[in-house]
C-alpha cells in the first residue's frame, strides 16, 4: 500500500484550512490520509491536586470524538483515512509519526519578521528535525496547489533528487513550472561604492551565467511531462523576500524547493530561506530535505 499523507489537527479553523491540500495530495498519489492529533501535555510536573489540573480521559474522548468527525468530513472527499491519537511533544510525536508517511501537511500562522524568526513555529521546528516532505498551508494559500508550480533552485547545490522527482511528478499535471534562482549580492557590495560598481559589471556576469547554466540542467532533469518549464534569475538581498514575491507576481499556487535544516546560533542570526518562505508565501510550500545528488 502506498504510504499515507500525514495531516495533523488541532481541529481549530486554522489547522483545518490543510485540509483540502491534504485531499488534493492523497488524490494524486493515491495514498491515505493519516489525521494525526497530539494531546499536549501543557501542565506536565503539575501536582494532581492543582485547581488546573485536568481530567485526561475526557480530553481523550473528547480529541477521539473529534479526529472521528473530521475523518467523517473528509472520507466525503473519496479519500481513505485513518486516524492517530497521540500525547506528549508535538513536534517529536510529528516527527515519530512521519517516519512512515509519504508526506506531512500541516497549516501554518504565517507570522513573518522578527516575531516568526524568534518565537518560532512547528513548521519551522519540523524543518530541522523531519525528513519527510513537508506540504504548509499559509493563511493566503488557495485551496488546491494546482497552477503554476514555482521552484526556487541552489545553483551552490548538485540537483536535489528529491526535487527534481516532485518536478518531474508535477509536470505531468500542472501547466507551468518555472526554475527560479535570486541571486544575493554581498551585504559589503551593498556599502561600499567601488565593490558595488565591480559586483555590477564582471561578477554579476560570471555569476548570472553560472546560475543559467545551472538552471538549464535542472531544466533539462525536469522536462518529462507536458508542463511547460521556464526560468528566471533576479538580483536580491533577501532571497526568501524575493521568492514569495516572485510567487506573488506570478500567481504560483505551489512553491517546491528544498530546505538543509540550519539549527542554534545559525538558525537565530542567518534564519533559514525555506523558513522564512514558509512564513511568507502567499501559497502553499512542499520542501524536501536535501538527499544526495542525482
Amino acid at each position: 500500500m502506498t504510504q499515507p499523507v500525514l495531516l495533523t489537527t488541532d481541529f481549530s479553523s486554522n489547522s483545518r484550512r490543510a485540509y483540502p491540500a491534504a485531499v488534493h495530495l492523497a488524490r494524486q498519489t493515491g495514498a491515505p490520509i493519516r489525521l494525526l492529533h497530539i494531546i499536549e501535555h501543557l501542565f506536565a510536573g503539575w501536582s494532581s491536586d492543582t485547581t488546573l489540573s485536568w481530567d485526561e480521559n475526557k480530553v481523550a474522548e473528547a480529541s477521539r470524538n473529534g479526529l472521528e468527525a473530521d475523518a467523517a468530513t473528509l472520507r466525503r472527499e473519496g479519500v481513505e483515512v485513518q486516524t492517530v491519537l497521540r500525547s506528549g511533544s508535538v513536534v517529536s510525536q510529528i516527527t515519530s509519526e512521519a517516519e512512515v508517511c509519504s508526506a506531512l501537511v500541516l497549516a501554518t500562522h504565517g507570522f513573518g519578521g522578527a516575531k516568526g524568526l524568534l518565537l518560532g513555529s512547528t513548521a519551522g521546528r519540523l524543518l530541522r528535525t523531519c525528513m519527510t516532505p513537508l506540504l504548509t498551508v499559509g493563511p493566503d494559500a488557495t485551496e488546491e496547489p494546482k497552477g503554476l508550480v514555482l521552484a526556487p533552485i541552489d545553483i551552490h547545490e548538485p540537483p536535489c533528487r528529491g526535487i527534481v522527482d516532485e518536478l518531474q511528478r508535477l509536470g505531468q499535471q500542472v501547466d507551468q513550472i518555472e526554475l527560479y534562482h535570486a541571486i544575493q549580492s554581498p551585504s559589503a557590495v551593498l556599502m561600499d561604492p567601488t565593490m558595488s560598481a565591480m559586483w555590477n559589471t564582471k561578477i554579476a556576469e560570471e555569476i548570472l551565467v553560472i546560475a543559467r547554466t545551472r538552471l538549464e540542467e535542472h531544466a533539462t532533469l525536469v522536462r518529462t511531462g507536458s508542463a511547460l518549464v521556464t526560468m528566471h534569475i533576479e538580483h536580491a538581498r533577501r532571497p526568501a523576500e524575493a521568492i514569495a514575491e516572485r510567487a506573488r507576481s506570478i500567481g504560483a499556487k505551489l512553491i517546491v524547493m528544498s530546505a538543509h535544516g540550519t539549527r542554534g546560533v545559525t538558525r537565530l542570526f542567518a534564519g533559514s530561506v525555506a523558513e522564512e518562505v514558509i512564513r511568507t508565501a502567499p501559497c502553499p510550500v512542499f520542501t524536501l530535505r536535501r538527499k544526495p545528488s542525482v
